[in-house]
């Protein structure tokens, strides 16, 4: 930053080393720069602020009385920009700008809107721009800064982020639909059960080869692309339905009839790309994993140790 006399932060700082060091090649080892480089700076300073600042002697450079008083300045603010690097490594300072997330509906819808409102108070300045999609967003291409997804296979290597917990499954029904066709207790027990499924474009998800391999194809009366329609049929009592545990246990008009073993569990991730980190990011990433390994017990979210690529 320049201020009225051209001078910037630069020039206090080879100021500072020549100061402490008493010779140009000192100073020039210590910034890693040359010594031409710094006798050009401080002949610079010099010209601009209309003052000697050093005596030139054989033995060094030695601080004139308006030398010394530009020092006391110059060393204020060598600590102030240490006291506003350490405070922007910390978090301490405002952060401000948008964060584009990608992430799936019932995510978006359920999950993550507690724990963007306790993000947003903690950082006011910064604006969420909350992207729904079931389809992995090119995060190299910056269509979204953060993506936040589950899947049963590793994302690709050129990302970074981590795991950060484990997400199980369960079948659901109304109460209205237990009391009047009663409540199954294992996959066993499926047959003659209507059931409310995947459509034929969510075929290759494995909530829907599971329900294929379980409920005969006659007894899925409704079927949907989204999770979220297929939750809202069976809150209806239209038929069961399986959902992941955030979902389920979630709605109030839902009450879980058994739950489905390991091969549904899904690995949830938060992600992004090396060029698209910044402290913003980092931050949000931070707290989405710390509040996913703080859900209540009930949600079966399994935490899992936290692996940071």
């Amino acid at each position: 930053m320049q201020n009225r006399t051209g001078l910037n932060w630069d020039d206090f700082r080879i100021f500072l080393a020549v100061a402490d060091n008493g010779s140009l090649s000192g100073a020039a080892r210590q910034l890693r720069v040359t010594h031409s480089t710094v006798f050009r700076r401080i002949n610079s300073m010099e010209e601009n602020l209309e003052i000697t600042l050093f005596d030139r002697q054989p033995s060094g450079y030695r601080l004139t009385l308006a030398g010394e008083e530009v020092l006391e300045h110059a060393r204020r603010m060598e600590a102030e920009s240490e006291l506003i690097a350490e405070k922007l490594s910390s978090g301490d300072l405002k952060l401000s700008g948008t964060i584009r997330v990608a992430t799936m509906e019932g995510l978006a819808m359920v999950l993550l809107p507690p724990f963007i409102k306790k993000f947003r108070e903690l950082h006011p300045e910064i604006r969420i721009d909350m992207v729904i999609s079931s389809q992995v967003f090119n995060l190299s291409r910056k269509e979204a800064d953060v993506a936040i997804r589950m899947g049963q296979s590793s994302p690709p290597e050129h990302l970074t982020g981590r795991r950060i917990g484990q997400v199980s499954w369960a079948v659901y029904g109304s109460p209205g639909y237990f009391k009047e066709h009663g409540r199954p207790t294992s996959a066993a027990e499926l047959k003659g059960h209507q059931f409310v499924g995947a459509d034929s474009h969510e075929a290759h998800r494995a909530y829907a080869k599971w329900t294929r391999a379980h409920v005969d194809e006659d007894d899925i009366v409704y079927t949907s692309n989204v999770v979220m329609a297929q939750r809202s049929a069976a809150r209806e009592g239209i038929g069961l339905v399986v959902l992941p545990r955030y979902l389920g246990e979630t709605e109030a008009r839902l009450e879980r009839a058994f739950d489905v073993g390991p091969e549904l569990d899904l690995d949830m991730w938060v992600l992004t790309h090396p060029d698209l980190h910044n402290k913003r990011v980092e931050m949000l990433m931070d707290f989405i994993s710390e509040s996913v390994q703080q859900l209540q017990p009930s949600l079966n979210f399994k935490p899992i140790s936290i692996d940071k690529n």
